[in-house]
Order: C-alpha cells, then sequence, then structure tokens
C-alpha cells in the first residue's frame, strides 16, 4: 500500500455530481480517502486544465471507480479517464445505477465485476473489494468486518441506494389522428395508459410525460396522482417533460423563413435531448409528427425505445418497420383484448438487461 495515494478516483458525470458526493462521502466514512474533481473544473470537462487535473489525480490513486448512469454512459470522457487509469495501473470497480443495464457499459473486461449501487449487499462488495486492493495486507476477513459495522445505519449509505434505485420512464405519444374520432379508440388508449402508468409504478419506475398532451401525458400524470393516493407512498415519483404544444407551432407557423425553421426545429431537438438525457426508456403509444421527433431524440442518446402496437400511428409505423428484436415485448401478441400488454411492458422493462 501507498499511503501517500488516495484511494480511489470517482469517475462521473456533472449532473451526477450529488451522487458521486454521496458515495465520496462513504467512503471518508470508511476512513478511505477520495480524488474528487471540483464543481467547477468538472463542468468544463474536455479543456486542458480539466485534462491535467484528471491525468494527476488518477496517477495519485489507487483505484478507479468510473459511475455508470444515463448521464455518463458511452460518453467521450469516460473512454479518456478509463485509458489514463489503464495506463496508469489503477484496478478498476465500475459501479452503476438501476438505469444502465451491463450490456451499456463498454471496455469493462471480462474480469471486471460491475457492482450495483441500488443494491446494499452489492454496495457493501464494492466497498470491501475496494479497500482490499488498496491495503493488501490487510486481512480480507477484518476489512469486511469494519466495513460492514462502519456502514450500518449509514445515511451516506441510504442516500446512494435511494439515489441510484430510480428508473425514468417517459411515456410519449398521442392519439393517432387517423382515429381523432373514434370515440372508443380514445377510451381504450386512456385506459391503456392509466393502466401502463400503474404498472410500471408498482414495478418502481418513475414516471415522465407531457401533460398537455390530453390523451396520453395529462392521463399518465393523473395515474400518477391516484397511484400516490391510494398507496400513500413516498418512493413513487413523477415529472413533467415534452414539448407539446410548442413544437406543433414550431412546424405550423407559415410565416417562418425554412432557415429560420430548421433552427428553429433544431433547437427543439436538442432540448428533448435534454429531458431525455437520463431517460431508461422511452415508451411510445400512438402518436403523430412530434412522437416521430421524440424517438429520433431517443435513438440519438441510444435510449431503449419500446413502441406500443395497438393505437395506431406513429408508435405502430415504427414497430412495424422494426427489426425482430425492436419489437419486444410483443411477441406472440396479435390481440390487444386477450393480452396484458400494460403488464407485460413493465414486467419486461424491470427484467432486461
Amino acid at each position: 500500500m501507498d499511503n501517500n495515494k488516495h484511494t480511489v478516483f470517482l469517475s462521473f458525470a456533472q449532473p451526477d455530481r450529488e451522487l458521486a458526493q454521496k458515495l465520496s462521502d462513504l467512503f471518508l466514512d470508511i476512513r478511505e480517502t477520495v480524488y474528487f474533481a471540483p464543481d467547477a473544473l468538472r463542468r468544463s470537462a474536455g479543456g486542458e486544465a480539466w485534462r491535467k487535473h484528471v491525468l494527476r489525480g488518477i496517477r495519485e490513486s489507487s483505484c478507479f471507480v468510473p459511475i455508470y448512469t444515463r448521464h455518463s454512459v458511452r460518453r467521450p470522457w469516460v473512454l479518456f479517464e478509463s485509458g489514463a487509469a489503464e495506463a496508469f495501473g489503477l484496478k478498476r470497480f465500475p459501479v452503476r445505477t438501476a438505469g444502465v443495464s451491463i450490456s451499456e457499459i463498454e471496455l469493462i473486461g471480462k474480469d471486471v465485476t460491475v457492482f450495483d449501487l441500488f443494491d446494499h449487499n452489492s454496495l457493501t462488495d464494492f466497498l470491501v473489494n475496494v479497500c482490499k486492493a488498496h491495503d493488501t495486507r490487510a486481512e480480507p476477513l477484518t476489512i469486511r468486518t469494519q466495513i460492514e459495522r462502519l456502514v450500518t445505519d449509514n445515511r451516506h449509505m441510504d442516500a446512494i441506494l435511494r439515489i441510484s434505485k430510480v428508473r425514468w420512464i417517459f411515456i410519449a405519444g398521442n392519439l393517432a389522428a387517423e382515429k381523432a374520432n373514434d370515440k372508443r379508440h380514445r377510451n381504450r388508449l386512456r385506459k391503456f395508459v392509466s393502466d401502463l402508468t400503474a404498472s410500471l409504478l408498482q414495478r418502481g419506475f418513475s414516471i415522465a410525460s407531457c401533460p398537455q398532451v390530453e390523451d396520453l401525458g395529462k392521463v399518465v400524470s393523473s395515474a400518477y396522482l391516484d397511484y400516490r393516493r391510494k398507496h400513500r407512498t413516498e418512493e413513487a415519483h413523477y415529472r413533467i417533460g415534452g414539448l407539446y404544444p410548442v413544437d406543433r407551432f414550431a412546424r405550423e407557423e407559415s410565416d417562418l423563413e425554412s432557415e429560420l425553421q430548421e433552427e428553429w426545429m433544431l433547437h427543439l431537438h436538442e432540448f428533448r435531448k435534454s429531458y431525455l438525457a437520463d431517460v431508461e426508456c422511452l415508451v411510445l403509444v400512438g402518436g403523430n409528427v412530434g412522437t416521430m421527433e421524440e424517438y429520433k431524440a431517443a435513438k440519438e442518446l441510444k435510449t431503449k425505445v419500446v413502441m406500443v402496437p395497438f393505437f395506431e400511428g406513429t408508435a405502430y409505423h415504427l414497430w412495424k418497420e422494426a427489426s425482430e428484436i425492436e419489437q419486444k415485448p410483443y411477441e406472440g401478441w396479435r390481440k390487444y383484448e386477450k393480452a396484458k400488454p400494460a403488464k407485460g411492458i413493465a414486467e419486461f422493462l424491470y427484467g432486461s438487461d
């Protein structure tokens, strides 16, 4: 063990600073030191000052801990910091939140274990393994006993588990234009969306929607409130996203010159990416032109997309043209009335990796 070295170098995305800070605090609670980038420097990731700081921090640490979230997975700076850590010979201990699957984490290697920040036992194992790697002279059983004692009823441990469990699902779409006058179709759509929201919340997901969309986003928000009232829980989360009807105005504004309209639509596209950045999955139901824009932003972010084919519109057309693997979880589901698609989607997303 080199007493002049920090135990870990934390690699994280700026939006995950709270999670990284809690993890740093937890290491301090078990009497280990952390190399933690200052807030101002982290915001300038990619600059020369940041690069020098990162290289110095990695060189002065024993273990490299990349924190994989929806914000950090597959980002260029992850490759840079991981490459630098490998060049300096640091032992690597990747960790992930619940919204990131192991298959999404690049360069982990066959002999590298990915630890789950949302699981108490896995998080404890992570701490033990890092401490063992930093101090090879210590007795492994003694390390585990000490750590288990120090993290019992630990507020930073509890905060990490809570933050890491949040898995965001964005439910997007609308009543398809070709079904605008079909009252039975509208009622079936609303019933499905309400059931889907409840099923996802029961599975522990957090939900986002655009409540300005009467037949979908507003139904999602109402179903969320009903769920909260019924279950009296604070574990369920909801937030507002989406651009409707701003995006429709931009498309239909005839006075805009083509170049200005193109610039405006690009601005809206970047805004879509901002509110989808930490979303685990985009679920599309029905939909029209705006739903296609939502899909494009999600694909650019490499966000998982589930297209519900039962309600016509954009979601159905995308599903019909998708590859066989992208058509899941609807294999064998041909008649909506005989299936339980809302529950099936929730189970599929909960168990998918």
